[in-house]
């Protein structure tokens, strides 16, 4: 389950990404970005159905929020790619939105 969420939350990044390097400014939703044709973002947690958070900052920065059942161990050698290092329960990762070329 976690693998999975660890999975769903760089392709939200990278979406972000996308529609920063399109319009020159940060979505201003999950929601929006799921309507985004050809976006094809999961934005719900695949084992509460909750709707991951996103949050857009100042500038380029942005937030993305998930509940994880355990936590990553960063010496955890088959640990997935992009699988981003957390705790146990609720946490947030601020990110830059990166322009894409």
């Amino acid at each position: 389950r976690d693998e999975r969420r660890g999975r769903e939350l760089p392709g939200l990044a990278a979406a972000v990404d996308v529609l920063w390097t399109r319009n020159g400014s940060l979505p201003e939703s999950l929601a929006r970005m799921a309507q985004v044709q050809g976006c094809g973002i999961a934005t719900r947690d695949p084992v509460t159905s909750a709707a991951y958070e996103y949050r857009a900052r100042d500038g380029a920065r942005f937030e993305l929020c998930a509940t994880f059942d355990s936590g990553t161990d960063a010496a955890e050698p088959d640990r997935a790619p992009g699988f981003w290092l957390h705790q146990a329960g609720r946490q947030c990762f601020s990110r830059d939105a990166k322009r894409i070329d």
